[in-house]
Protein backbone atom coordinates (compact mmCIF):
# COMPACT_ATOMS: atom_id res chain seq x y z
CA UNK A 1 0.00 0.00 0.00
CA UNK A 2 2.85 2.27 0.73
CA UNK A 3 4.34 1.83 -2.72
CA UNK A 4 1.65 2.21 -4.43
CA UNK A 5 0.95 5.69 -2.52
CA UNK A 6 4.47 6.54 -3.32
CA UNK A 7 3.95 6.27 -7.04
CA UNK A 8 0.90 8.29 -7.16
CA UNK A 9 2.34 10.86 -5.37
CA UNK A 10 5.53 10.63 -7.99
CA UNK A 11 3.19 10.82 -11.11
CA UNK A 12 1.20 13.49 -9.57
CA UNK A 13 4.51 15.71 -9.39
CA UNK A 14 5.06 14.90 -12.32
CA UNK A 15 1.86 15.81 -14.39
CA UNK A 16 2.35 19.27 -11.95
CA UNK A 17 5.18 20.12 -13.35
CA UNK A 18 4.62 19.13 -17.09
CA UNK A 19 1.82 21.44 -16.87
CA UNK A 20 4.04 24.24 -15.65
CA UNK A 21 6.31 23.67 -18.88
CA UNK A 22 2.93 24.02 -20.59
CA UNK A 23 2.20 26.79 -19.31
CA UNK A 24 5.31 28.77 -19.88
CA UNK A 25 5.71 27.97 -23.68
CA UNK A 26 2.03 28.70 -24.19
CA UNK A 27 2.36 32.16 -22.31
CA UNK A 28 5.55 32.43 -24.37
CA UNK A 29 4.25 31.73 -27.72
CA UNK A 30 1.21 33.91 -26.80
CA UNK A 31 3.68 37.08 -26.18
CA UNK A 32 5.37 36.30 -29.55
CA UNK A 33 1.86 35.91 -32.08
CA UNK A 34 0.09 38.86 -29.97
CA UNK A 35 3.58 41.17 -30.54
CA UNK A 36 3.56 40.15 -34.30
CA UNK A 37 -0.08 41.08 -34.85
CA UNK A 38 0.52 44.15 -33.13
CA UNK A 39 3.70 44.87 -35.36
CA UNK A 40 1.51 44.26 -38.28
CA UNK A 41 0.00 47.06 -37.96
CA UNK A 42 1.81 49.35 -36.46
CA UNK A 43 4.46 48.78 -39.23
CA UNK A 44 4.38 50.71 -42.52
CA UNK A 45 4.22 48.58 -45.85
CA UNK A 46 6.65 49.25 -48.25
CA UNK A 47 6.32 48.18 -51.88
CA UNK A 48 7.68 44.78 -52.70
CA UNK A 49 10.27 44.23 -55.22
CA UNK A 50 11.75 41.29 -56.12
CA UNK A 51 12.39 38.28 -53.49
CA UNK A 52 9.86 40.06 -51.14
CA UNK A 53 12.00 42.94 -50.05
CA UNK A 54 10.70 46.31 -50.01
CA UNK A 55 11.70 49.19 -52.20
CA UNK A 56 11.69 52.55 -51.11
CA UNK A 57 11.24 55.54 -53.75
CA UNK A 58 14.04 58.05 -53.39
CA UNK A 59 13.49 62.07 -55.20
CA UNK A 60 16.76 62.95 -57.39
CA UNK A 61 17.02 66.70 -57.25
CA UNK A 62 19.25 67.99 -60.54
CA UNK A 63 20.83 71.94 -60.01
CA UNK A 64 21.97 73.19 -63.14
CA UNK A 65 23.87 76.40 -62.95
CA UNK A 66 21.81 79.33 -65.26
CA UNK A 67 25.29 80.76 -67.24
CA UNK A 68 25.61 76.29 -68.23
CA UNK A 69 22.47 76.27 -70.19
CA UNK A 70 23.34 77.49 -73.91
CA UNK A 71 21.67 80.92 -75.17
CA UNK A 72 18.53 81.28 -76.45
CA UNK A 73 17.41 80.98 -80.10
CA UNK A 74 18.05 83.95 -82.28
CA UNK A 75 14.91 85.49 -82.53
CA UNK A 76 16.06 87.88 -85.39
CA UNK A 77 17.98 86.68 -88.52
CA UNK A 78 21.17 88.93 -88.93
CA UNK A 79 21.12 91.83 -91.34
CA UNK A 80 24.04 93.64 -92.46
CA UNK A 81 23.80 97.33 -90.77
CA UNK A 82 24.03 100.43 -92.98
CA UNK A 83 27.01 102.26 -92.78
CA UNK A 84 28.65 105.53 -93.74
CA UNK A 85 28.60 107.64 -90.50
CA UNK A 86 31.88 110.48 -90.48
CA UNK A 87 35.29 109.09 -90.17
CA UNK A 88 37.11 108.85 -86.72
CA UNK A 89 37.65 111.81 -84.84
CA UNK A 90 34.56 113.35 -85.22
CA UNK A 91 31.51 112.88 -83.34
CA UNK A 92 28.40 113.46 -84.46
CA UNK A 93 28.88 114.18 -87.69
CA UNK A 94 25.27 112.40 -88.63
CA UNK A 95 23.17 115.42 -87.76
CA UNK A 96 20.07 116.66 -88.53
CA UNK A 97 18.48 119.95 -87.13
CA UNK A 98 14.65 119.17 -86.40
CA UNK A 99 12.86 122.09 -84.13
CA UNK A 100 12.46 121.30 -80.75
CA UNK A 101 8.17 121.33 -81.18
CA UNK A 102 8.86 118.26 -83.39
CA UNK A 103 11.27 116.34 -81.60
CA UNK A 104 9.05 114.73 -79.23
CA UNK A 105 9.97 112.32 -76.65
CA UNK A 106 10.23 108.35 -78.11
CA UNK A 107 10.61 104.93 -76.52
CA UNK A 108 11.46 101.97 -78.22
CA UNK A 109 11.08 102.07 -81.46
CA UNK A 110 12.46 101.39 -85.38
CA UNK A 111 14.58 98.62 -84.45
CA UNK A 112 17.07 97.29 -86.95
CA UNK A 113 17.91 93.29 -85.94
CA UNK A 114 21.39 93.06 -84.09
CA UNK A 115 22.40 90.96 -81.11
CA UNK A 116 25.62 90.23 -79.55
CA UNK A 117 25.90 87.88 -76.94
CA UNK A 118 28.62 86.86 -74.43
CA UNK A 119 30.28 85.24 -71.57
CA UNK A 120 30.54 87.07 -68.08
CA UNK A 121 33.13 87.68 -65.44
CA UNK A 122 31.74 91.24 -63.60
CA UNK A 123 30.51 94.39 -65.18
CA UNK A 124 31.77 97.06 -66.77
CA UNK A 125 29.33 99.57 -68.43
CA UNK A 126 30.89 102.41 -70.87
CA UNK A 127 30.13 105.36 -73.27
CA UNK A 128 33.05 106.83 -74.33
CA UNK A 129 33.22 110.31 -76.94
CA UNK A 130 34.13 108.08 -79.66
CA UNK A 131 31.10 105.68 -79.35
CA UNK A 132 29.35 109.02 -80.31
CA UNK A 133 29.98 108.15 -83.91
CA UNK A 134 29.53 104.26 -84.55
CA UNK A 135 29.49 102.56 -87.77
CA UNK A 136 26.37 100.38 -86.35
CA UNK A 137 23.52 102.56 -86.46
CA UNK A 138 20.89 102.44 -89.01
CA UNK A 139 20.02 106.06 -90.14
CA UNK A 140 18.38 105.49 -93.54
CA UNK A 141 15.65 107.84 -92.83
CA UNK A 142 17.85 110.40 -91.06
CA UNK A 143 19.02 113.38 -93.28
CA UNK A 144 22.83 114.64 -92.35
CA UNK A 145 23.49 118.35 -92.31
CA UNK A 146 26.97 119.54 -91.77
CA UNK A 147 28.25 121.16 -88.63
CA UNK A 148 31.08 123.24 -87.65
CA UNK A 149 31.44 122.36 -83.74
CA UNK A 150 30.19 118.70 -83.04
CA UNK A 151 28.45 117.97 -79.68
CA UNK A 152 30.29 116.77 -76.87
CA UNK A 153 29.39 115.10 -73.59
CA UNK A 154 28.87 117.47 -70.78
CA UNK A 155 27.04 114.57 -68.67
CA UNK A 156 27.70 110.92 -69.80
CA UNK A 157 25.25 108.67 -67.64
CA UNK A 158 25.78 104.56 -67.53
CA UNK A 159 22.58 101.95 -68.38
CA UNK A 160 22.35 100.25 -65.56
CA UNK A 161 22.69 96.71 -66.39
CA UNK A 162 19.38 94.54 -66.65
CA UNK A 163 19.44 91.58 -63.38
CA UNK A 164 18.02 89.11 -66.26
CA UNK A 165 21.23 89.69 -68.00
CA UNK A 166 23.52 89.95 -65.57
CA UNK A 167 21.95 86.34 -64.37
CA UNK A 168 22.34 84.94 -67.99
CA UNK A 169 25.78 85.99 -68.70
CA UNK A 170 24.43 88.09 -71.85
CA UNK A 171 26.59 90.89 -73.26
CA UNK A 172 26.15 93.26 -76.39
CA UNK A 173 25.60 96.74 -78.08
CA UNK A 174 22.15 98.78 -78.22
CA UNK A 175 22.45 101.24 -81.00
CA UNK A 176 20.70 104.93 -80.83
CA UNK A 177 20.29 107.76 -82.33
CA UNK A 178 19.83 110.59 -80.38
CA UNK A 179 18.71 114.23 -80.86
CA UNK A 180 20.73 116.90 -78.87
CA UNK A 181 18.79 120.43 -79.25
CA UNK A 182 20.65 123.61 -79.73
CA UNK A 183 20.46 123.89 -75.64
CA UNK A 184 22.63 120.45 -75.32
CA UNK A 185 19.58 118.65 -73.98
CA UNK A 186 18.53 115.23 -75.41
CA UNK A 187 15.06 115.66 -77.37
CA UNK A 188 14.84 112.02 -79.21
CA UNK A 189 15.92 108.71 -78.65
CA UNK A 190 15.37 106.12 -81.60
CA UNK A 191 16.74 102.49 -81.17
CA UNK A 192 18.28 101.34 -84.58
CA UNK A 193 19.99 98.41 -83.58
CA UNK A 194 18.24 96.17 -80.48
CA UNK A 195 19.18 93.33 -78.26
CA UNK A 196 16.71 90.59 -77.99
CA UNK A 197 16.13 91.09 -74.68
CA UNK A 198 13.64 93.85 -74.13
CA UNK A 199 15.20 95.38 -70.54
CA UNK A 200 18.54 96.15 -72.40
CA UNK A 201 16.98 97.66 -74.81
CA UNK A 202 14.51 100.43 -72.67
CA UNK A 203 18.27 100.44 -70.37
CA UNK A 204 19.84 101.97 -72.79
CA UNK A 205 16.77 104.56 -73.51
CA UNK A 206 16.31 105.61 -69.97
CA UNK A 207 20.47 106.39 -69.61
CA UNK A 208 20.46 108.18 -73.26
CA UNK A 209 17.58 110.49 -72.10
CA UNK A 210 19.97 111.71 -68.69
CA UNK A 211 22.85 112.86 -70.83
CA UNK A 212 23.51 116.26 -71.70
CA UNK A 213 26.11 117.78 -74.19
CA UNK A 214 26.95 120.87 -75.50
CA UNK A 215 25.18 121.82 -78.35
CA UNK A 216 26.49 121.44 -82.40
CA UNK A 217 27.77 124.85 -83.75
CA UNK A 218 26.80 126.14 -87.00
CA UNK A 219 28.11 130.11 -87.91
CA UNK A 220 28.72 130.32 -84.21
CA UNK A 221 25.00 129.46 -83.57
CA UNK A 222 23.90 126.58 -81.58
CA UNK A 223 21.97 123.95 -83.36
CA UNK A 224 19.94 120.84 -82.89
CA UNK A 225 21.28 117.05 -84.33
CA UNK A 226 21.71 113.81 -84.63
CA UNK A 227 24.20 111.60 -83.60
CA UNK A 228 24.98 107.65 -83.20
CA UNK A 229 24.83 107.00 -79.32
CA UNK A 230 25.77 102.78 -78.94
CA UNK A 231 25.77 101.48 -75.08
CA UNK A 232 27.89 98.75 -74.25
CA UNK A 233 26.94 96.05 -71.88
CA UNK A 234 29.45 94.01 -70.91
CA UNK A 235 30.21 91.35 -68.33
CA UNK A 236 34.11 90.30 -66.87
Amino acid sequence: MAEDKEIKEIEKERKRWQFVGFYKWGLVLSIVLHGAIIGAFLIPKGEEGEGGLSKKKHKIKVQVKYDELPPPPSIMPMTEVPTGLPAEGTVGEVPMPVPDELAEKETITDYVPGVEHGVPEGTELEVTDADLEWEGASVDHIEFVAYEVAPQFKRKVEPEYPAIGREGGVEGTVGLMVYVGPDGLVKNVIVTQPMEIEAFNQAAVDAAWECTFTPALQNNKPIGVWIAMPMHFKLH
